[in-house]
């Protein structure tokens, strides 16, 4: 068996039997080449932050000798140090001295899957929130850092108290590199919470989201029990549960005595 290159995405579609996050937030251009050895692929993709990472799927086997051979030395990953891996194979993330950042999932949903519920007395949906305003109140009560810059197809949605028009909880929608809406920055504050507007911005979102596509997706770490359950009660699916970690970082080539 051998590294293998897969030079489009139609190939790591097909190597990976359409697994949904192939399908939902990767290509249809590559970031960088895909790789595979036996029925495990590596592959890089564009994370919620904007930033990149690596991602390894498969079985663990196949997992296990793709970490083993020199996948960081093929263009593209010289660099990376950031993986994830199917949760069933965590054990193989440790073992190759990754520092573990966390255990998470993404999940997704569909018309037919969501279950609605009505906006509460004294609260109004704000369709387009203004992106400053919104990403200043992400900030004051949560942390812009998860967020991407400037992703494509930002579009915030807000939560407002009928009365005064004061801002009570927003959420954002932006478009994977494949083009499918993905939810992020859900910020209801301490004072707000117990209400139902984190449903309500979700709901929005995503009613908003399938008007122009089928399916609306999004990451949860495993860790936010709230999270998990509103979306769960929503409607929304378990894609893929992962683990990521931090790999140790590759020793510096040594210099021969002619290039110094």
């Amino acid at each position: 068996m051998r590294l293998v290159e897969l030079e489009s995405y139609a190939a790591v579609l097909a190597a990976t039997g359409g697994a949904p996050l192939v399908r939902l937030e990767v290509g249809p251009v590559l970031i960088a080449p895909a790789w595979s050895w036996g029925a495990a692929v590596l592959l890089m993709r564009e994370i919620q932050t904007g930033a990149t990472g690596a991602v390894m799927l498969g079985p663990t086997e196949d997992v296990r000798a793709l970490l083993a051979c020199p996948w960081r030395e093929q263009p593209g990953y010289e660099a990376v140090r950031g993986l994830t891996l199917e949760r069933a194979n965590r054990p193989e993330l440790e073992a190759a001295g990754a520092r573990m950042i966390g255990d998470w999932r993404t999940m997704a949903i569909t018309g037919a899957e969501l279950v609605p519920r009505p906006v509460p007395e004294g609260v109004l949906i704000d369709p387009s929130v203004p992106r400053e305003a919104a990403r200043a109140f992400v900030e004051e009560h949560y942390s812009s850092r998860w967020l991407a810059p400037s992703p494509p197809g930002e579009v915030w949605v807000g939560a407002r108290d009928a009365a005064s028009g004061r801002l009570l909880a927003v959420g954002m929608s932006a478009l994977t590199p494949a083009g499918v809406p993905r939810l992020a920055g859900i910020t209801v504050p301490a004072s707000e919470r117990g209400r139902g507007l984190g449903r309500q911005v979700t709901q929005a979102l995503v009613e908003s989201g399938l008007r122009a596509h089928e399916v609306v997706t999004l990451g949860v770490d495993d860790d936010n029990v709230v999270g998990l359950g509103l979306y769960a009660a929503m409607g929304f699916r378990t894609t893929h549960e992962f683990s990521s970690g931090l790999l140790p970082s590759l020793p510096l080539p040594s210099l021969s005595p002619d290039s110094r």
